[in-house]
């Protein structure tokens, strides 16, 4: 089975846009976990939680159609290096920023959901392009299953993250994989 993968595995183009994904993917759910034990364990409030995942998902609704096809229009490359690199930037001036208030929290989440409605479609129409049609099932199955683990792995391992590193030091770990993320797709 893993022989059905050389082709996709061998091709450097595809590699480094899924070393990208995998980086990308584990630190928003990482990310996404950590904030959520954080507003919880500050506010004690079941609704305060969940308005964080509303924050989440508020950018999908305004601006996914929008980014979509801009995505269609510009260099996908450098949109995944601005995301990435910007993502990166966010999750770090948390690090350094969180203790002036508890909304600043839904800011960051708001403002990666945001980026990240730009980089899932350049993500998703760049692997066409780097690899050869009879390897696009196996690169998009690839791509679906780093989704899918990340989301397993991301937050199985937020949690111990958090506990051995804290929450400061796990957000500068987050912004270093994403920043890993962005050199990968600059290559």
């Amino acid at each position: 089975m893993v022989e059905e993968f050389n082709s996709v595995l061998k091709n450097r183009s595809f590699i480094y846009i899924w070393t990208s994904q995998i980086l990308s993917q584990l630190t928003i759910n990482i990310m996404n976990f950590i904030i959520l034990i954080k507003l919880f364990a500050q506010t004690g409030s079941a609704i305060a939680t969940s308005l964080l995942w509303v924050t989440y998902a508020l950018p999908a609704i305004l601006t996914g159609p929008i980014a979509s096809t801009f995505i269609d229009m510009v260099d996908k490359r450098k949109v995944l290096m601005i995301t990435n690199l910007l993502q990166g930037l966010t999750i770090l001036l948390l690090a350094l920023s969180h203790r002036t208030s508890i909304f600043i929290l839904y800011e960051v989440v708001f403002i990666y959901s945001l980026l990240n409605q730009f980089y899932v479609p350049a993500e998703a129409s760049t692997i066409p392009s780097v690899l050869k049609k009879n390897d696009l099932t196996r690169g998009n199955g690839l791509s679906f299953i780093t989704q899918q683990a990340s989301l397993v792995l991301g937050f199985g391992v937020a949690g111990l993250l958090n506990h051995l590193l804290g929450f400061d030091n796990t957000l500068y770990l987050c912004s270093v994989l994403l920043f890993m993320a962005f050199m990968s797709v600059s290559f």
